[in-house]
């Protein structure tokens, strides 16, 4: 009959068994997936609804959403001035690389000798304070000046005082909160933030320089306004810290 012959269905078989094989394997990754979507979405939004209600979480959240935003402006607004003085893609990317070592040259000295020191010296509100008047002080001179010195000079400086005094502070920022919150608050951020940061940016540069033909002018006058804003909400942001940070204390004292 037709099951045994070689050329009757039960050939078909045999020949069903890779695919049914491809068919598992491709099911039990299916299943891998959304098992990883639903954990790390499942963390992300726990992280949120940690963040929604923590008051100090939200200070914390808006600082650097402020900071991915004017770190983008930043990079297009130096992007437009390097493009139009330095020709030649070789000769930019050689520019750049040459302001990122030179960059890490002194962050990597500071950070060994430094760092601990200032952070001590100046305190997190004003550590925290560093980097929008900084940024601030970059982006103006950016737009009055345009040049690949000053470019260079804004670059180095944001990156110097970012890695060597900001970062560090912004973990001590973490040390008041529960492990819970310091993680899932952390997942929730890098995920989502950073992205929406540079979003908004795109989104403000495309208006300001596409759309309405300001110019480097009119990225600088609203990257200067946008620090402005970023440093009230650093002082906001240290000043709770550091309450929060007194009442732990406070709490060990007791125990």
């Amino acid at each position: 009959g037709f099951v045994g012959s070689p050329g009757g269905f039960g050939g078909s078989t045999s020949s069903m068994g890779p695919l049914a094989a491809l068919a598992e394997g491709w099911s039990a990754q299916q299943s891998r997936f959304w098992v990883w979507v639903q954990e790390h979405l499942g963390g992300v939004l726990e992280g949120f609804a940690l963040i929604a209600a923590s008051s100090y979480l939200m200070l914390l959240c808006g600082y650097l959403l402020m900071t991915y935003i004017v770190g983008s402006l930043m990079y297009f607004q130096r992007s437009l001035v390097v493009a139009a003085m330095v020709k030649a893609a070789n000769d930019r990317t050689e520019f750049f690389a040459t302001v990122y070592s030179f960059s890490a040259v002194v962050i990597c000295g500071l950070q060994l000798l430094a760092t601990g020191r200032l952070l001590r010296f100046l305190g997190i509100t004003l550590s925290l304070s560093a980097m929008p008047l900084v940024c601030m002080l970059g982006i103006l001179g950016v737009g009055v000046q345009p040049s690949t010195t000053t470019v260079a000079m804004a670059e180095i400086l944001r990156k110097v005082v970012g890695y060597s005094m900001v970062r560090p502070a912004r973990e001590v920022l973490y040390t008041v909160v529960t492990r819970e919150e310091k993680y899932k608050a952390k997942l929730s951020i890098d995920s989502v933030v950073q992205r929406l940061g540079d979003t908004v940016a795109a989104a403000v540069f495309e208006v300001l320089d596409v759309q309405m033909h300001l110019g480097l002018s009119g990225v600088a006058v609203a990257g200067a306004a946008l620090c402005l804003v970023w440093i009230v909400w650093a002082v906001r942001l240290g000043r709770r810290h550091a309450l929060l940070s007194s009442h732990s204390s406070a709490r060990l004292i007791k125990a």
